[in-house]
Formats: structure tokens, sequence, C-alpha cells
């Protein structure tokens, strides 16, 4: 079973990075989280993700950070940069708002944008997101589930899925508990999310993005990707073709990645 994981924290809870065991059927974005970091520090560690392998990549969350020098960022080529985190930051404003980029974010979201690089929204208010998708046609989100199965400040609206889709981007399904359910999150929580996405926007615009040492508590109680097993069962149980699976698993992340 191949497995394309859109987000995953890992570079922010572990030190030694050969202690990881990844088996070469998954690949992997490392997402930097700037957390109390200096850039330099999260300059230090993405450039260490760079360096691990193959099947691991670099993602950047929330570069808000005081002492950003963006053409850093654009030098290590990350699969993806996310301008904000949930709160305010000099560049705009995440999900505890209702409030949309500020000049500096969209200058530099543009700068993002005109090297390529794509712009995650998954922390961003609705309207920062809106201001992304203004500027670059380059925009994803990460690691999110369906406000229209459960309601949360993380959940992203039709609305903006279909924006989106529309321009070409992928939206990865997260495992968090919160996200899918009140009260934990079970599989068919999660099966919930994906179903509804499939049914609204087709199969080949989701994926999955665990976030993986993110959070505590996951869906299922899946630890790892071995755990994907049962949901790769339970999703077929359904009458979804394991080309489905693939497709939500890996084959779309990775499609989207060859054509950025």
């Amino acid at each position: 079973m191949r497995f394309f994981d859109l987000h995953n924290d890992f570079p922010t809870k572990i030190d030694d990075f050969s202690s990881l065991s990844i088996d070469t059927s998954v690949e992997i974005i490392g997402a930097v989280y700037s957390g109390n970091r200096t850039f330099d520090e999260a300059i230090s560690i993405a450039k260490r993700v760079k360096d691990y392998g193959k099947n691991l990549y670099l993602g950047f969350e929330n570069i808000g950070y005081k002492d950003l020098d963006v053409e850093k960022i654009i030098e290590l080529k990350p699969k993806y940069v996310s301008l904000t985190y949930n709160g305010e930051n000099d560049l705009g404003y995440g999900c505890d708002y209702d409030l949309p980029l500020k000049s500096y974010g969209k200058s530099v979201a543009k700068f993002l944008s005109d090297n390529g690089i794509v712009i995650d929204v998954a922390h961003a208010s609705e309207k920062t997101a809106f201001s992304v998708l203004d500027i670059s046609n380059k925009v994803i989100c990460s690691h999110t589930a369906l406000g229209c199965v459960h309601q949360h400040k993380r959940n992203v609206s039709n609305e903006l899925i279909r924006e989106i889709v529309n321009r070409g981007g992928i939206i990865g399904v997260t495992l968090v508990q919160a996200f899918l359910s009140e009260n934990g999150a079970t599989l068919l929580d999660l099966y919930k999310h994906i179903d509804t996405f499939v049914c609204s926007f087709g199969v080949n615009s989701l994926s999955i993005g665990t976030d993986f040492y993110g959070a505590k508590y996951m869906a299922g109680d899946i630890k790892d990707y071995n755990g994907f097993e049962a949901l790769k069962n339970l999703l077929e149980s359904k009458g979804y073709t394991a080309s489905d699976v693939d497709k939500i698993f890996y084959l779309n992340a990775k499609n989207y990645y060859s054509g950025v």
C-alpha cells in the first residue's frame, strides 16, 4: 500500500531523525512548525529534513517569524509554506480570526507564488485563505476536515474547498479527532469526511494529511502508517475501489507535486 502524507509534524518533536523508521512506500512532507524558534533555528531544522532522504520532503508551517528571510525559504524549495498558525502574525490571521491577509502578507504570498512555492492555508482564517487565492493558484490545504460534517474552527467550508479544487489544488483530510467529531472520532467518523468530500468534489483532489506528532488523539487510534490498512478495508467495504483508495492515500498528492 502506497502512502503520501501531506502533513507530519515530526521535525517539531523529534531531535534525532536517525530514529525515524520510514517505509520506502511512504512519502512524507515533514512540516517545520515555528513554535518559539527563531527563523534561523527553523532553517537549521529544515536543512536536516532536506538531507534525510528521497521519500521525505520539506514544508514550513507558519512563517510569521520576526526575522523572516523569504529568500532562504525559496532556496530550500519546500513543498509548501503556510503563512499563519491559528492566531495573528505580521502576515495575516489564523482561524481564531475572521480577517484577511495584511499588506506584508500579500507581498510575501506574491513572492512565494512568483517563485513557484505552494501556499498552504490549513491554519488560515477563511478571509486570509481567500486573500491567498487572489494572489496564487498554487494553493492547498494540507491537514483539515469538512466544516459541513463537523463544525470546528480549523475545518474548511465547501466554498473554500471548491475554490482550491477549481484551481487544481488538493485537500488533506486529517486524523485529528477534535476536527472530525465531537467525542473521540472513530474510523467511521473519518470515513464520513472522506465520503462527503468525494460525493461533493470527486475523488481526484482528496489526500491525507495525518498531523502525526501535531496532535495526541487520532481517529480510530491510528498511530502510524500501518494503521491505514483498517481505513483501506473500511473504504473498500463501502464501495470504494482499490484505485480510489490509492488516489486518496497516494496518487493525488504525488500527481499534484509532479505538476508543480
